[in-house]
């Protein structure tokens, strides 16, 4: 089964979406659409494919990385094979049959940035946008530039000679709109090369040969070596609820000190070795068990009830620097 998923908002009907819904209808079995803060138009667009969608209205700019993980645990109800990600401005060039002949774990492909009447040739770059199901799920930690993939892929990703279309920044007026949003969410570019947060105020742009492009590509491709495939080593994870009502994935060696906090139920657990759910584990250190849940868990979205409280595990900090030390574990 091939899954494809996308994250959108308000507005984009009247961008690129449908350009979007449309490559993966053509490319997936099924589609799972996260809706941030959209509106009517996004969600008529949405069922007029007929695509699941999941609601996360957290704030973008401070949540990505929680969003997208929110996603891949509701993902995790059933077993798939292939997974490709777009943004909601974005085409794939590839065939379904292209997608299923790839050999690997991930793929990198060439996302060609539209700008203008052309395209920015030194701001277009490699990214993961395909990749195989295995229930590794940890993105990379940061509010922005978190990718649209886990962390994994970018580790063992395949490079492959196919172009994907970015319609994102060819409007002045779209570029325009970034820079206020990374001025917002990212003024001291932290989590991105000021350079590119600069280049975005630029309107020149090259002129578009699609022939010299793939020329290009393949060419480049050929000297890109594989990447070694890093040993992960297989690690259960048990799914608890805290007092809040968040559902969290917790590492089996983690459990009982997490446990041990209080105000913790047991859900389910998962394992990261491609196998399907394990067994519920029967007995866990002076805990009342809930009745096993069978699928692995969508977390719940909404607020902490304290500052002080973790959000990943539920521990309380006796102050906000106690916080941010606990939180680096986390990390």
């Amino acid at each position: 089964m091939i899954t494809g998923y996308c994250i959108t908002t308000a507005g984009e009907a009247k961008r690129y979406l449908r350009d979007t819904l449309v490559c993966l209808s053509k490319l997936c079995d099924e589609v799972v659409i996260v809706c941030n803060k959209v509106g009517p138009e996004e969600i008529r667009m949405i069922k007029e494919f007929g695509f699941e969608t999941l609601t996360d209205n957290r704030e973008w700019g401070k949540n990505q990385d929680k969003i997208k993980e929110n996603l891949m645990h509701h993902l995790g109800k059933k077993s798939r094979d292939l997974m490709v990600c777009l943004d909601s401005d974005e085409v794939l060039e590839i065939t379904k049959k292209e997608l299923q002949e790839l050999k690997g774990d991930a793929w990198y492909v060439y996302v060609m940035n539209f700008w203008g009447d052309g395209w920015k040739r030194k701001w277009s770059f490699w990214n993961i946008r395909i990749w195989r199901w295995n229930r590794i799920i940890e993105f990379q930690h940061t509010p922005l530039h978190c990718g649209l993939a886990p962390k994994w892929c970018y580790e063992v990703g395949h490079y492959i000679p196919v172009i994907l279309q970015h319609y994102g920044l060819m409007l002045q007026s779209d570029r325009l709109a970034k820079v206020a949003r990374y001025e917002k969410y990212d003024p001291t570019a932290k989590y991105k090369d000021k350079a590119y947060y600069d280049a975005l105020k630029d309107d020149t742009f090259d002129r578009i040969n699609y022939e010299s492009i793939y020329q290009a590509l393949h060419k480049e491709v050929g000297v890109y070596k594989e990447k070694k495939r890093i040993i992960i080593k297989p690690m259960k994870y048990i799914f608890l609820k805290n007092k809040h009502g968040h559902i969290v994935d917790v590492p089996e060696d983690q459990v009982k000190e997490t446990i041990a906090r209080g105000g913790f139920t047991y859900v389910g657990e998962v394992s990261t070795d491609n196998s399907k759910e394990v067994a519920p584990v029967q007995t866990l250190p002076e805990v009342k068990l809930d009745p096993p849940v069978v699928e692995a868990p969508v977390v719940p979205v909404g607020p902490v009830k304290s500052e002080l409280d973790c959000e990943i595990c539920g521990f309380t900090a006796k102050s906000s620097k106690g916080l941010k030390i606990h939180s680096k574990k986390h990390q």
